[in-house]
């Protein structure tokens, strides 16, 4: 296997997809986004705000892009972050409940 088929190995982020379970989109868990998170652009209503939202964002990305795991393996580091945003949000439920 080259350098180039490796880099595009993407079955880890599929089969991270693949548990994910789509039925699980409880209108009241929408509700409880944290503080922290930025409102997704499906949320937001005019164009303006969809620019504003977007604006912020950017500077993130390129955050992301420049940090040093990232950097060395993006899907392993993708992954952990789903991983680990998943966790927190059971969490969440858990203490609402």
């Amino acid at each position: 296997m080259d350098v180039f088929e490796e880099t595009l190995n993407l079955s880890s982020l599929k089969d991270s997809l693949l548990t994910i379970d789509p039925s699980n989109n409880d209108k009241n868990s929408q509700k409880k986004s944290s503080l922290n998170s930025p409102p997704s652009l499906s949320v937001v209503k005019t164009i303006t705000a969809r620019k504003n939202v977007a604006m912020k964002e950017i500077p993130r990305f390129y955050e992301i892009l420049q940090h040093s795991t990232f950097k060395i393996n993006p899907l392993s580091t993708i992954r952990t972050h789903i991983e680990n945003t998943i966790e927190k949000k059971k969490k969440e439920l858990m203490d609402v409940d």
